[in-house]
């Protein structure tokens, strides 16, 4: 699991990179990260310095980069854990 940082982003929650696989992982909203395969170091450092997130992703990485959807692991654990505490 790629370790996700949040961000200030009307576009994007959070997003993380694992160096080892050239992947960039994406949490838009809950439940879901998109994992973009193939993303250069350089473009990775560009999202995390840059003072747009969302306008750096839209011009660097949607549409330039195959992508896999993964489940959020967890925000899916959330449901479970306020389940387990309200009943």
């Amino acid at each position: 699991m790629i370790a996700l940082t949040p961000c200030n982003s009307k576009m994007l929650q959070a997003f993380g990179y694992d160096t080892a696989t050239q992947t960039l992982a994406v949490r838009f909203g809950p439940g879901k990260v998109y994992h973009y395969k193939d993303v250069p170091q350089d473009i990775a450092d560009k999202m995390r310095d840059a003072e747009s997130v969302g306008t750096c992703f839209a011009a660097n990485v949607r549409n330039a980069f195959q992508f896999e959807v993964v489940v959020d692991e967890q925000a899916a654990a959330m449901p479970n854990a306020l389940a387990s505490t309200c009943g």
